[in-house]
């Protein structure tokens, strides 16, 4: 993952942030945007589409095969990424229906006041000091990470 978010943050344009999401193999959803967060959102992007914000966020379509082939690798759907070297980077691990579930990886390891802020929020589960897994819903309704108690209770068992 580490190797995939160097690689693509060293392609973008200064300033520039994506979110790309594939499904069945092809681009479901290609965001980029600029600093001021002005940009492009595309669910479902033709092939023209595609090209178009590719060109904008500096990448090409080798980079988009790379970006494709990696994350099938680690079993993942998705990837946002940054040119701010302050901002965590996200990979989505899988979706069901319109919810997703997504790992946050920090460039540094949070502080305790940060983790608890973190770990305050019901959709947030934190893995590490500079992972958290995260689930969201694209609905209205419940925002808890189903299982979260179990998962935390079974943890301090260890």
């Amino acid at each position: 993952m580490e190797d995939l978010y160097h690689k693509i943050r060293q392609q973008l344009e200064p300033g520039r942030s994506i979110y790309i999401e594939f499904e069945k193999g092809k681009v479901s959803a290609f965001s980029v945007f600029t600093d001021d967060k002005q940009g492009c959102n595309n669910w479902d992007p033709s092939e023209e589409k595609i090209d178009s914000l590719l060109m904008i966020s500096g990448l090409d379509r080798t980079d988009l095969n790379d970006i494709k082939n990696t994350l099938d690798d680690i079993h993942s759907i998705s990837i946002a990424v940054s040119t701010s070297s302050d901002e965590p980077y996200e990979i989505g691990f899988r979706r069901i229906l319109l919810d997703k579930y997504d790992f946050i990886i920090y460039p540094y390891a949070l502080s305790q006041e940060e983790q608890e802020r973190v770990e305050a929020d019901p959709g947030n589960i934190r893995y590490s000091p500079r992972v958290v897994f995260r689930y969201n819903t694209g609905a209205i309704g419940n925002w808890n990470f189903p299982g979260k108690e179990e998962y935390l209770q079974s943890r301090k068992i260890r």
